[in-house]
């Protein structure tokens, strides 16, 4: 639906959510409603204010700029370059068949991603 209206559509791996930019940017919305819930309070359910949980969701929601999004997904884009450049070195050293197998995989990762 998203390349509809020109919208790249990026499709994150499974189990590595250091690659998914809003698994970042949740983790800054919950660490904003810890400090200001206050750590003792998460640990104990019965001092846990779920109006006051409320209140600071959406103040830390308020704190998410184009900068800090623009900030998490060049870090994602370095992590996975990291990756891709150790799928690389692996491939070097990987068999005919393997290396092949591989490079075809990468390939059509690089395409969904980029649109290469």
């Amino acid at each position: 639906m998203g390349h509809e209206f020109g919208i790249p559509v990026i499709f994150s791996p499974v189990a590595h959510p250091e690659l998914n930019p809003i698994e970042e940017i949740w983790a800054y919305v919950k660490n904003i409603v810890l400090s200001r819930n206050g750590l003792a309070d998460y640990q104990d359910e019965a001092g846990f204010n779920m109006r006051d949980v409320k209140k600071h969701v959406l103040h830390a929601m308020s704190q998410i700029t184009a900068a800090l999004w623009g900030h998490v997904e060049d870090d994602v884009i370095k992590r996975e370059q990291a990756y891709l450049d150790l799928a690389d070195q692996d491939t070097d050293r990987a068999d005919s068949d393997g290396e092949q197998e591989f490079d075809e995989a990468l390939t059509g990762y690089k395409h969904r991603v980029y649109n290469l």
